[in-house]
């Protein structure tokens, strides 16, 4: 049984505001009808533009912490499968849309 795994393209996604501490932005990546054929995704890189920490939250289990001004990447030796992202602010104001 060969597995054959197709590439996908680049798939950014770009936060709404996120207005309140604690509040989660969250999408299922199986659901979206462009990318979901690639799901599991083995590669995710955040860029946290916003002057606010936050945690990304990968597969409702997987917990990192993003600081504020930073990028991080997470590939398939840290996170082996990504089925689902949610963003959380953990900061006292508001994350402009485009910021994370």
């Amino acid at each position: 049984m060969v597995n054959e795994r197709k590439q996908s393209q680049l798939y950014e996604l770009s936060n709404p505001s996120i207005l309140l501490t604690n509040e989660i932005y969250s999408i299922n990546l199986d659901e979206t009808t462009t990318y979901g054929k690639y799901v599991p995704f083995n590669f995710a890189l955040l860029q946290n533009n916003s002057s606010e920490k936050v945690r990304l939250i990968i597969n409702d289990t997987i917990r990192k912490i993003v600081p504020a001004g930073t990028i991080q990447t997470f590939d398939a030796s840290t996170i082996p499968a990504i089925w689902s992202i949610r963003v959380q602010n953990l900061g006292s104001n508001s994350i402009a849309v485009g910021e994370l």
